[in-house]
Order: C-alpha cells, then structure tokens, then sequence
C-alpha cells in the first residue's frame, strides 16, 4: 500500500504473516540492494549464484562488511562483494574462509546455515532484512553454544578471535589515518559507520606461506595464532589487540540489532479460523483472578545504533467473549497511551531475548473522570520471547512450526506479556507476536557520509547534520478550524554516529523550538546550560542514485513523548520509506548553509513523490471514528461503543500527512582544517 496511514488500517501483522509463511513478496532492508558483482580479488574458480536464480538469496559477512572474503555454498563458490554480500541456495550450509587465488592452503572461519527470511521468489517489494551473518553468529554455529556476552567461553573466544584476524588484515588496520580516506587507504573510522573490512588480493597470497591449513576450531583458542604467523611475518601484520577486537565487534552486534520493533493489536478473529492454525498474531490478553477482560496493543520501538532506544503504545481494554470481540476492541474503546520506561533495552543484541522492555501505562485518552485512571501507572512488560532470524518474535507455536519447519522445542522463545499495578498485582497476561521493520545498515557508504575524520585538508564534510522537519497538516484538519495549526516544527540532528536526535532549545517542548546546532544556550543570568536532547531515530541506509549526481540518506524516525506535543506518536520513514538527498549541502562551499529535500522512496531514487509522515494515535482514532460512521448507519448497530469526542474527530485528520526537510539556519557545511 502507498501510504502509511493506509497500512495503519491494516494492521502490520497481517503483512508480517505473509512474510512468515512465504505467501507475499519479500526485500531488503537497504533501498538499493543491488550491490558489487563481488570484490577485485576474483578467482579462477569461482561458480557464482546468479542473481537470477531464485533458488539463492544474498547474505553478507558482517564484522562490518568484510569484502573479498571466500565462500562456499554446495556447488557455489565465490568472493564476498565491495559491500560483503555473498549469495547462497536457500537452506543451504554456507563456509567462510580465506584462500589465495588458485592457492592450496586456507584459514576456514566456519560454516552456518542460510535460512532466509523471505519467499526467495518474490519481487522485492516487502521491508524484511537481508540474511546477515557476525563473527559471533558464526562462532554458535560451530560451537553449538549460544553467545550471551564476549567473555572467555569458547564460543565468545572464537568470536573475538574471528574478528581480530579479519580486522587485523583489513585495509583499514594497514592505512595511514594521516591520509584521506581514498583509493586503497580506508582507515578505521570510530566516530563513523564507514568501516568494512576490506581483504586485498595480494594480502591473501600470503595465505599460501602457511605450513598447514587453519580449522574453524582452531579460533576457540590461540592455536591459530601459531599457525597463521607465517603469513603474518610474510606480510609484516600485526595483530591489533584482543580488547580492540571485542570493542569493535561489539559495535557490529549493537549496529545489527538496532531497527523498529512494532506490535498490532490482535488479529485473532474468525478471519482465521478455518485454518485450524493458531496464529496467536498481535498483542492481547486476558484479565486476572477472573475478570472477564481482554487487553489488545499495538507498539513502535526503535532501538539504535549504540543500543539505545524510544518508542510509545497504545492499550485498548474492554470485555470480549470470543475471538471476534477481541478483534474489534480497539474499533470500540478508546486507546491509553503507553510509554517506553527510559533505560529499556527492548531486545538483548546478544541472545535476541526481550530484555528490559517496558512501558508505564497513561490514563485513557479521550476520557475524563475515573474511568480514565483504571489502568494508569500500570507497567506493561515484555516477558518471555526470542526474535528469530532477526524477523520476529511470535506468539503461536503453530506460526513457529510453520515458519521454521520444526516443532518447538524451547517455549521460552514464544512472546507473552505481563501487566501489572503499581502495587504488584497482575492486571493482564497473554501472547505476543513482535516484527523487525527497517533493520539498518551497519556499513554507511562513505562516498555520501562523510565525517571530518573521513576528508582530507581543505575538504568539506556534512555530518553531523542539523536539519529542521516541517510537518504539514491536510486541509481535512485545518479547513474548518483557523485556529488549528497548518503545521509544525522540529529541529533535528543526524549525528556523526548515524543516530537522529533533536537538536531544540527548550527540552520541555522540541516542537516549534530553536534549532541551535548543539550549542551551549544562555540561561536568564547569562550562564551556559545545556539543552538535554532525545533520540529519534537512526539512518538505516546511505547510498548514491545511479548516476551518482545524488547522494541520499535513508531515516528511521519514531517520536514519543509528552515534550513533542500534537507531533507524539509521529513516524517517518517506517511504513512509507523516505529519502533524503544531500546533494545541496555536498556543491557548496565551507560557510555556506546549503539545503536538502526529502522524497518518498518506495521506487527507488527516481521516486519524486512526497515524503510522508504518519501518527499512529490518529489513525487509529481515524479508524475508529470510520467504524463508530459505519455503525450507525447499520441495521443492528452495536450499542457498546465509546462515544466519539469532537477532539477524536478532529485527532482523526491529523493521521497522515506530507514533510518537508532542510538545514537549519544555524548549520553550515564544515572544512577540514
């Protein structure tokens, strides 16, 4: 569907079973995901899945995406790509090693099994995640241990052990950091998600001075650091150390978690039950000590790409005896908001586990008295669950089985909930299903992100970038209204890191503040004060168009909080995915402001359609006024329903709308000094 508030009406689960069960299209979570044939260290050898064979699907080796890394997969051979993409069949055993061209000796990292996320047939039109594979994914594999940290388990050692190598040989362990970031010289960039590990063709010729081949195994402890040595030597490498290989995988594992987490309200109506499955899709659940109550929720997380997180929800709560009054809970009663408790870590980046993730439940909105602080103070929790192939927690056994083609064995990994009062009590249990949307890039091509670090002497560099959102309301909420703002305000920052946070002057209402570009403010006796800001989102991708005369950014954008007022509960970038084109702030001089435009990109960087913004509040109070129109005018209209307020008819129009982006007066483009 085209637009966000659209797919809002058709709850994301729906879509996210169609993935789950290989009956609806699948995709990348980049926007251009039509990398590099493969590096510049070919070899004679290689027999490459083609990319129109639908039998394969890509993956990539990320200890930040590691480039000209061989790989073998059944018949299929080849070098990982400039952005470390390999492709495999489908449920296939793929093997990592590194291997000079025509050469006899290899240092084997370890094999793991593809299991892709996606119909490996479909067009890609469906926001799931490419297959992505860390030096820790690869170490449980061989091991058969899970990962819970890098300590000093086997599993952990091997892990560390893995990346130490491939960093160690890379090109950026073997720049000059004086240097540009150009040509063969890329050194590692720690302020900036510029970094892959790129092998050079001659470096692997060394492999060949070896005495004898180097096992998986081998890296679960020092063993191969006797047996590489020769090569080491050969070509004058040394290691860089243990604690600087586990910070830097660290990053990738924090970088490959972060994405946005969502949740619908239940779907388990009787549009489901001739298939005698039990989808258990959504979030619902059932009241304690027999109350005959039944719970529904939807839920926006975003995690970033240091481990933070945001995000908001909403509750219904009502009485329903079947499955076909669950369903329409939330199309009766009015929402609570629910707000993510600050220091939720949403997912474990190592067991993929629900970790710390909470809300505290707000008074019904809509509604005065009481009946509105019911439920308020709550905590709603996220208790047992385990994100699989880094796609979605689910809440049926059923799903599980179908989705990976084996029974369950540890219920543990099935979602459930909790909710409980202020003074302990359980006010609600039940089941949830929770899907991965927009996972991001944890390589940002440096040719469009540049950072000072990054450009030589006298060069221009953009990030970190301050930029201000103009949120435009439709003439459905402001025609009959003059006092009705047609619009709203936020500055913002892309950071250096890749993370988005605002970037106001007054930190108990970012909207329609000051852009101030992270300077110190004046408090009324002239001292400075700093200005607490928030995070927002993240950039899940950056990318040049095809003729390379734009350079684009790709944002994940979820806004949660009573400080963003009327603009609480807005996303960008999530069901409508947007562009940002930089290529104004990239043609200018240093001190000069430039500017830059933001479009949809649901078709690519061609696309010149409207960025789009959608509030989750309002369109699903827009849903339910439609349903409370409906009704009436039906023959036998339901009598329980929540009234409708003017202020949710007013809310509903306030469900989607165009954006517009551009720096904000205080920023111009930098100069290397």
């Amino acid at each position: 569907m085209r637009k966000f508030y659209q797919v809002s009406k058709l709850p994301f689960a729906l879509t996210s079973l169609c993935v789950l069960l290989s009956a609806c299209g699948g995709g990348s979570n980049t926007i251009n995901e039509n990398p590099a044939a493969g590096g510049d260290g070919g070899t004679s050898t290689a027999i490459e899945c083609a990319s129109s064979d639908t039998t394969c699907v890509d993956l990539v080796f990320d200890d930040t995406p590691v480039v000209n890394l061989n790989y073998e997969c059944g018949k299929y051979r080849g070098l990982t790509s400039n952005t470390g993409v390999a492709r495999c069949p489908a449920n296939s055993n793929v093997t990592f090693y590194l291997k000079a061209a025509d050469g006899t000796r290899r240092i084997d990292l370890g094999s793991i099994a593809v299991k892709p996320v996606r119909n490996t047939i479909s067009s890609e039109v469906q926001d799931t995640s490419l297959i992505r594979i860390t030096p820790k994914d690869l170490a449980e594999s061989v091991t058969g241990t899970g990962i819970a940290s890098l300590d000093s388990s086997s599993g952990a050692t091997m892990a560390i052990n893995i990346s130490r190598l491939l960093q160690s040989i890379a090109r950026s362990n073997l720049s000059d950091p004086a240097l540009p970031y150009l040509g063969k010289n890329e050194p590692y960039i720690d302020e900036a998600p510029v970094n892959r590990v790129y092998i050079d063709p001659e470096l692997k010729a060394g492999i060949e001075k070896l005495t004898e081949n180097v096992t998986a195994k081998d890296f679960q402890d020092k063993t191969f650091l006797s047996k590489i040595q020769p090569w080491l030597d050969d070509k004058k490498i040394s290691l860089i150390s243990e604690a600087e290989a586990k910070r830097r995988l660290e990053k990738v594992i924090l970088a490959k978690n972060s994405g946005i987490f969502y949740a619908s309200p239940s779907l388990d109506s009787g549009l489901f039950q001739s298939t005698g499955v039990d989808l258990k899709l959504g979030v619902s659940g059932t009241g304690s000590n027999g109350i005959d109550n039944t719970a529904s929720v939807a839920m926006f997380a975003l995690t970033s790409r240091t481990g933070d997180s945001t995000g908001y929800g909403l509750e219904w709560v009502d009485k329903a005896s079947d499955s076909l009054a669950k369903y329409t809970v939330y199309l009766k009663n009015k929402y609570s908001k629910m707000r993510l408790d600050n220091g939720s870590k949403v997912f474990d980046p190592y067991t993929n586990r629900f970790s710390n993730f909470n809300f505290t439940v707000q008074p019904k909105a809509y509604t005065e008295g009481t009946n509105a602080t019911t439920y308020a103070g709550d905590i709603f929790h996220f208790a047992n669950g385990r994100l699989i192939r880094d796609l979605a927690v689910l809440g049926s056994a059923d799903v599980y089985n179908l989705y990976n083609g084996e029974a369950i064995k540890d219920t543990s990994e099935l979602g459930t909930w909790e909710q409980k009062s202020t003074i302990g009590v359980t006010s609600f249990s039940g089941t949830a299903s929770v899907f991965k949307r927009g996972a991001v890039n944890t390589y940002l091509d440096p040719a469009v992100w540049r950072v000072e670090k990054l450009v030589a002497k006298g060069e221009t560099y953009q990030f970190p970038l301050y930029a201000t959102l103009t949120i435009n309301y439709r003439d459905d909420y402001t025609k009959d209204c003059d006092s009705c703002a047609k619009r709203e305000t936020l500055p913002i920052a892309i950071l250096a890191n890749g993370d988005i946070v605002t970037d106001g002057n007054n930190a108990s209402n970012y909207t329609n503040s000051t852009a101030i570009c992270n300077q110190p403010q004046k408090d009324a006796n002239g001292n400075s004060v700093e200005v607490k800001q928030k995070l927002i989102g993240t950039i899940r991708a950056a990318f040049p168009s095809t003729n390379t005369n734009d350079y684009y950014i790709s944002p994940s954008i979820v806004i949660s909080g009573a400080e963003f007022g009327a603009l609480d509960g807005t996303l960008i970038g999530i069901g409508d995915r947007v562009k940002i084109n930089l290529a104004g702030i990239r043609n200018v001089n240093a001190g000069q402001r430039g500017s830059i435009n933001a479009t949809s990109a649901e078709l690519g960087d061609s696309d010149t359609n409207s960025a789009i913004w959608a509030n989750t509040y309002n369109s699903f109070t827009s849903l339910r006024v439609a349903y409370n129109a409906a009704n009436e005018q039906a023959k036998d209209p339901i009598k329980d329903i929540d009234p409708i307020t003017p202020a949710e008819k007013r809310a509903a129009n306030q469900d989607y709308g165009d954006f517009q982006i551009n720096t904000s007066q205080c920023y111009t483009v930098r100069e290397k000094n």
